[in-house]
C-alpha cells in the first residue's frame, strides 16, 4: 500500500481522505500530462513520415485516337490521361519520370490490328525493362504485360515501337472507351 502525505487544514485534526487523494492527484497529474506529450510527440512524428516519405504517386493513361502506320523507334504518347496523382506522367512527353526512389508496379496493354508486326518495348532510362510482341496475327491482338521494379528518383519510363516490319499495316487502336491500349503505374513503397 502506498502512502500519501498531506498537509492538513487544520493542526487539530488529521488528513481527510478527499485531502490525500487531492495530494495524490497533483503529483500524479504532471507525469500523466508528460505521457501524454511524449506520445503526441511520438504520433506526430509518425504521421510526418508517413506523408513526407512517401506520397501517393498513380497514373492511368491510354491513347485518344487510334496510331496508323506506326515507323520504329518511336516513343508512345498516352495523351487521354484518366489519373496523374503526383504529376508524374507527361502526356506531351510520353515519359513516366519517378519523383521518389522506390518499388513501382507498372503496365500497359498493346491493341494491334491484324497482320501488324510490332514490337513495343518498355524502356528505363533507355534500356528495355519489357516487352511485347505482335507478328502476323490474324484478328486484332491485345497484350498486357506487368513488371514489379525498382525505380530510382528521376527514372525515365515510357514505352517505344521497335521492329516494325509492315509499317503500312501496322496500327494501335484505342478502341472503345479509349482503353484498347493503355499505360498505368504506381508507387508501391518507398525506399
Amino acid at each position: 500500500m502506498q502512502m500519501s502525505s498531506c498537509v492538513s487544514l487544520s493542526a487539530s485534526r488529521p488528513c481527510s481522505a478527499n485531502e490525500t487523494d487531492a495530494t495524490d492527484l497533483k503529483t500524479k497529474i504532471p507525469n500523466i500530462e508528460g505521457i501524454i506529450q511524449m506520445l503526441s510527440d511520438r504520433l506526430l512524428k509518425v504521421e510526418k513520415a508517413q506523408v513526407s516519405h512517401c506520397p501517393t504517386i498513380a497514373f492511368m493513361t491510354s491513347l485518344n485516337h487510334e496510331l496508323s502506320h506506326v515507323q520504329s523507334g518511336v516513343k508512345l504518347s498516352f495523351d487521354n490521361v484518366i489519373f496523374n496523382a503526383g504529376n508524374a506522367y507527361s502526356a506531351f512527353q510520353g515519359n513516366f519520370v519517378a519523383p521518389k526512389t522506390g518499388i513501382y508496379f507498372l503496365t500497359y496493354t498493346i491493341t494491334s490490328t491484324p497482320r501488324s508486326a510490332i514490337i513495343i518495348r518498355l524502356l528505363r532510362n533507355g534500356v528495355d525493362i519489357g516487352q511485347i510482341s505482335h507478328h502476323d496475327h490474324s484478328d486484332y491482338l491485345k497484350t498486357t504485360e506487368s513488371i514489379l521494379t525498382q525505380l530510382t528518383e528521376n527514372d525515365d519510363v515510357w514505352l517505344e515501337t521497335e521492329d516494325v516490319h509492315h509499317p503500312d499495316r501496322t496500327s494501335i487502336v484505342n478502341g472503345r472507351h479509349n482503353l484498347e491500349s493503355h499505360f498505368a503505374g504506381v508507387l508501391l513503397y518507398c525506399d
